[in-house]
């Protein structure tokens, strides 16, 4: 009796799944708790939310990882919860495709080998989508102030000239 094509797959997947769930037997629990507060800091119009640069020079950028001189971003918040500590900055937007911890350049960006660094002022790197370092919250009059930095930072040996630009949404977290 011959075997068909589509019969053998079919013995051959069903013996995956069945050794699949030889290893089922684990079980562990998770705990999900948390805080929820009423209210948000609110980013004043004074807050630093245009990061232009001058313009660069592709031979700046000679070696992976070299970067412009740093621009100041300054987030000035009102109305946070006097019940929190502190206040972080995470970025949200789209990853650089070479380095995930930089902002990817926009689509419409004719420059290339470059993305967006975001540092803690006068501190480390904050990758992409990870938390800068809090702010404290004033418990008197719920102002606090996230000061930041961005650089562009070469991804590439091969950087080419053109426009650049990256946006990014953030969310404000609390501790």
């Amino acid at each position: 009796m011959k075997m068909t094509s589509f019969f053998k797959m079919s013995v051959l997947a069903a013996g995956m799944v069945a050794a699949m769930g030889a290893n089922a037997g684990d079980t562990g629990t998770l705990n999900v708790t948390g805080t929820l507060i009423a209210t948000s800091c609110t980013v004043d119009a004074s807050s630093t939310t245009d990061v232009p640069f001058d313009t660069l020079s592709a031979e700046s950028f000679a070696e992976v990882g070299a970067i412009s001189e740093k621009k100041d971003i300054v987030l000035n918040l009102t109305e946070c919860p006097i019940s929190q500590t502190g206040v972080m900055f995470t970025a949200n937007g789209a990853s650089d495709a070479t380095n995930n911890q930089l902002l990817a350049l926009a689509s419409d960006s004719t420059a290339s080998g470059l993305g967006i660094a975001i540092y803690n002022k006068g501190g480390d790197l904050i990758p992409m989508h990870s938390a800068s370092a809090a702010a404290p919250i004033n418990a008197e009059t719920g102002v606090a102030t996230i000061n930041l930095e961005a650089a562009a930072m070469s991804t590439s040996t091969d950087v080419t000239g053109g426009a650049f630009n990256a946006t990014t949404t953030f969310v404000l977290s609390y501790n």
